[in-house]
């Protein structure tokens, strides 16, 4: 029974045998789609002066890294970054390019730099060194390959979802 393909990752998992350097579809590949708005959740509440617009600037930082990458890896012959990661570490990376990237677009927010700090993305200027072990004010990042239901934070991912949980911290899922 075939799947539908929900993403980047759900691609390279299926098309395995296709992730091959020497595969003549590697090469456009490496070339990915561009975001497409019209799957954002358009009801999304956002917090934090977090716009649909910062999380799509921030998402096509995120697929034109990819292509660089995929393109470079393809001029030396090697297989595509999405198809030579584990599941999990290409949504680890996807999480962090984006808690890194986000604040680029909306200045209101700030990366957590505390140490593995919960959560990834802070209201700047709330608390001191941009630092935080653990708290109630911010958006935690989760990133995940699969389109709805199946996150790792137990709510429905759809590019811009974002929830509150039941202290004033967010979380901002992503399908990859």
């Amino acid at each position: 029974m075939a799947r539908k393909n929900t993403g980047v990752m759900d691609q390279a998992a299926e098309e395995h045998v296709a992730a091959a350097p020497d595969n003549p579809l590697e090469r456009p590949a490496c070339t990915p789609a561009a975001v497409d708005k019209e799957k954002f959740n358009l009801d999304a509440v956002l917090p934090y002066g977090l716009t649909l617009q910062h999380v799509y600037n921030a998402m096509n930082e995120f697929v034109n890294f990819l292509g660089f990458i995929n393109q470079q890896l393809n001029s030396k012959n090697l297989q595509r970054f999405e198809s030579m990661l584990m599941p999990a570490n290409f949504s680890s990376m996807v999480g962090e390019f984006m808690t890194t990237t986000l604040p680029k677009h909306c200045a209101t927010l700030v990366k957590n730099v505390y140490h593995n700090g919960h959560p990834d993305l802070l209201p700047k200027g709330r608390f001191a060194g941009d630092s935080l072990q653990h708290g109630t004010e911010g958006i935690e990042i989760k990133a995940s390959r699969y389109g709805r239901g199946r996150g790792s934070s137990g709510y429905p991912s759809k590019h811009g979802r974002c929830r509150q949980k039941k202290s004033r911290n967010h979380s901002l899922n992503l399908a990859v």
